[in-house]
């Protein structure tokens, strides 16, 4: 790939100044895009359309630099430029609500695959902002970009490392490319990630683009979302592009590469999975396969505040392709596909996952052993609603698994549901996850529906000699299923498992003797487990009782905070207080709020007193986060700091249309109606609110007590942050404060009694209480030391989240 020049130290430091500066006055602005236009106007040779766009991005660099400073960044113009660009694709801020772009990482894999020469025309149908072009700056360089700004932010780089290019700002759907007799010896894309009616303008216009304009021998590479190898038959599926490649009707066979990419790729932009599709017009007709989708083949670039960057593992890849390595590796003809073109790389894999036989095992697929329970779309029953089955009434455990579930559904909605009428056993893969479970009273007086991940299923009459219920749901649950399950999942958002896929799973089993030995030991490990946490139980309860001890102390420290201030009120005014003085010269603060939040540290005394004997008897809860730390960050003003948090990220700018939508198909149908309004929260979490608030008051009671201390006339900071993390929020709250003690690791901050600080003051349960809590209704906690100008930074996991219910892309 081409070679970006380098920084000297000295303008690294220089342009690390600015930055400071910038953001200490606004720390949401898109400061290197600010810098890049300040200089690209600077440096002269201005082309006027790009100004007219770019223009009010600039910043006044004599604001900011030197005389001198200025003359030494325009002496590299070429890194400083490179450097302000890669630094802004980071921005988080900058991207948030832009569309989404290739990753440096895969512009370097592909431009290690691809075979560029002088001569070749190349042509980017979506160039973006210009990054895919490194991958090929010898060639021939056409193509287009309808969002004016990505367009000249890429003329902007491009120019700057000299590449020459004809990158044309506009829509090439309103070009008459078609209408012209050129083809092209490579075509590198990023489509658009649209649904319904513009998707499939975008399938039919990359179906044409292969068929039409790529040349014969020529190349064409596509990043695409994974759900283009499998979404099924539909007008506007990416099946339709499949089929154009492989039904066979093509004058030229392909031969085609699939490398299915980690998640963490597209962080934290997205956490969608995508691949690299290679096509080769060369009549090769065969398919490769590489599932390179595990996070092995990724390693943590950089971290961006709390977000961490990823970058592939390139020559990883490019050794697989090399050594064929069959692990990771599988060519077939393409005459082997499937009706479908299913192209997942994993599903081609899955039988490097079937499960080692040991001696007097025997392999089963599940088809043999089991058999589908009929299902009903519609039910006729004399009742308004039945019983409803979904994901969280399963279980992850054999021995316990039988159904019961308070939620219902109405009879006259069943149409879109399965409807079970006799008892079964059950089984769901979602995200995952695999779960089992058993229904004994299903009738067709009590009917139940499923919902669509889960499959009902009975042993069969044949298989009574072979396997057990039991035996057959402790398997299920094994790792060897669910490797299997993983790989043959499918899902836009969230894999599952489709019913032809389960039953082509296949099972090891021993003799009956072997499964019922085995099925005793884990009823014996399961009442040794029972025994252990009654014990951990009861230590449990002396432990919640010092931590609710802990937490009235921690409210009298707030207290005493807010009196000490009230006290040197007083004392600058003679012993006469005014509501309206203002007190403090750091974090200036009126009289008449010191009361307030007197007032309200009083109360909250007064509730964890008189549930101390009672128990919190807290439940789980939907709650917006944004929400819930803007009104934590509203009631919770203190003396001592002041919090950054940026709001406006964790709320939609815009109303979203509710919409049916196949998981499996990927087919959008739209509703009447809004599934989120403008100004809506983001992201939900399901935990209890006053624990949250027990988890945040420890964090914060421990960045004043040990972070801050010694540091009153310091501009002490604590952040708060939001991220996605797979399927999980990931809430960061960190302090610019004191470092930990050197003599403290990370797990002592989390371990009960032990603290960071000495006195009898400090007894070591803050920490303890935070993870115990979050662990407790769903997540973890943990401790990272960042390494920008924050010292110590709590992770808050939650793992119960509404991402499931929006798109990742």
């Amino acid at each position: 790939m081409f070679q970006l020049p380098m920084l000297s130290e000295e303008v690294r430091n220089i342009i690390l100044d600015y930055l400071r500066k910038k953001r200490s006055n606004d720390i949401l602005s898109d400061s290197y895009v600010q810098l890049l236009v300040a200089l690209y106007i600077q440096h002269g040779d201005v082309e006027k359309h790009i100004l007219s766009i770019v223009r009010e991005r600039s910043v006044r660099l004599s604001d900011y630099f030197s005389a001198d400073e200025i003359e030494r960044l325009d002496k590299e113009y070429s890194a400083v430029i490179a450097y302000c660009f890669l630094m802004s694709r980071n921005d988080s801020i900058q991207h948030r609500y832009g569309p989404l772009d290739f990753p440096v990482s895969v512009v370097d894999l592909i431009s290690k695959m691809i075979n560029i020469r002088e001569e070749s025309r190349v042509f980017f149908p979506y160039s973006g902002d210009g990054i895919s072009v490194l991958g090929c700056s010898m060639g021939n360089i056409s193509g287009f970009e309808p969002n004016p700004f990505r367009w000249a932010m890429s003329q902007i780089f491009l120019s700057s490392q000299r590449i020459k290019n004809a990158l044309v700002c506009g829509n090439i759907a309103e070009s008459n490319i078609f209408t012209s007799d050129n083809q092209f010896d490579c075509i590198i894309t990023f489509p658009p990630l649209f649904s319904g009616k513009q998707a499939g303008e975008v399938v039919e216009f990359m179906s044409r683009l292969y068929t039409e304009k790529l040349a014969k021998n020529g190349e064409m590479y596509c990043l695409l979302p994974i759900g283009a190898c499998f979404t099924s038959v539909g007008k506007n599926s990416w099946f339709n592009f499949r089929k154009v490649l492989f039904d066979g009707n093509s004058l030229i066979s392909p031969t085609v590469c699939v490398i299915a990419l980690p998640n963490q790729v597209m962080f934290p932009f997205t956490a969608a999975q995508f691949c690299v599709v290679s096509i080769k017009k060369d009549g090769g007709g065969n398919i490769k396969f590489v599932d390179t989708g595990d996070n092995s083949f990724v390693s943590v670039t950089n971290i961006i505040g709390s977000d961490r960057r990823y970058k592939l593992k390139v020559d990883s890849i490019l050794e697989i392709l090399r050594m064929q390595d069959d692990r990771y590796m599988r060519v077939v003809p393409i005459s082997e596909l499937s009706e479908d073109f299913d192209i997942t790389p994993a599903r081609w894999l899955v039988i490097n996952n079937l499960p080692n036989l040991k001696e007097g095992e025997t392999a089963y697929l599940l088809k043999d052993i089991v058999e589908s329970v009929e299902s009903f779309a519609n039910i006729i029953c004399d009742r308004s609603e039945i019983s409803f089955v979904s994901m969280r009434n399963l279980f992850d455990s054999y021995q316990t698994c039988d159904v019961k579930t308070d939620q219902k559904v109405g009879t006259n909605t069943c149409s879109k549901k399965n409807v079970i009428t006799e008892p079964c056993l059950l089984s769901g893969f979602s995200g995952g996850k695999m779960k089992v479970g058993r229904i004994a009273d299903a009738s067709e007086s009590n009917p139940y529906a499923l919902s669509s991940e889960i499959i009902a299923f009975r042993l069969k009459s044949s298989a009574e000699n072979v396997v057990t219920e039991d035996f057959f749901l402790r398997e299920i649950l094994s790792e060897e299923i669910k490797r299997q399950a993983k790989m043959l999942a499918v899902g836009v958002t969230v894999s599952r498992l489709r019913k032809k896929d389960f039953f082509s799973l296949t099972i090891a089993l021993p003799s009956l003797e072997k499964q019922a030995i085995l099925c005793k030991e884990d009823s014996r490990k399961s009442l040794m487990e029972s025994d252990r946490k009654l014990i951990e139980v009861a230590e449990d309860f002396r432990k919640d009782v010092h931590m609710k001890k802990h937490a009235i102390g921690q409210t009298l420290f707030s207290l005493n905070q807010w009196f000490k201030l009230l006290l040197l009120a007083r004392r600058e005014n003679d012993g006469v207080v005014n509501d309206d003085y203002t007190v403090g010269k750091t974090r200036p603060i009126l009289v008449r709020d010191i009361y307030v939040n007197l007032q309200n540290t009083i109360d909250c005394l007064l509730e964890q007193i008189s549930k101390f004997d009672v128990g919190y008897g807290m439940e789980k809860q939907d709650i917006a986060l944004t929400s819930f730390i803007e009104d934590y960050i509203v009631s919770h003003k203190s003396p001592v700091f002041e919090f950054v948090y940026d709001s406006v990220a964790h709320h939609f700018d815009t109303s979203l249309p509710d919409i049916d939508f196949d998981e499996v198909t990927g087919n959008i149908t739209h509703k009447e109606g809004f599934m989120v309004n403008n100004g809506d929260p983001k992201e939900y979490v399901k935990f209890p609110r006053e624990a949250l608030t027990i988890i945040f008051d420890n964090i914060i009671s421990n960045a004043c007590a040990h972070g801050f201390i010694g540091r009153e006339t310091a501009r002490n900071i604590v952040k708060i942050d939001i991220r996605t993390e797979g399927s999980d929020y990931i809430v960061t709250i960190a302090n610019n404060g004191n470092r930990l003690n050197d003599e403290i690791s990370d797990k002592d901050v989390f371990t009960y009694g032990r603290t960071s600080r000495s006195g009898n003051h400090h007894f070591g349960i803050g920490g303890y209480q935070i993870r115990k809590l979050m662990q407790e209704f769903g997540g973890d906690a943990k401790i990272i030391i960042p390494d920008d100008d924050f010292t110590v930074a709590y992770e808050l996991r939650f793992t119960e989240t509404n991402i499931i219910y929006h798109f990742s892309i």
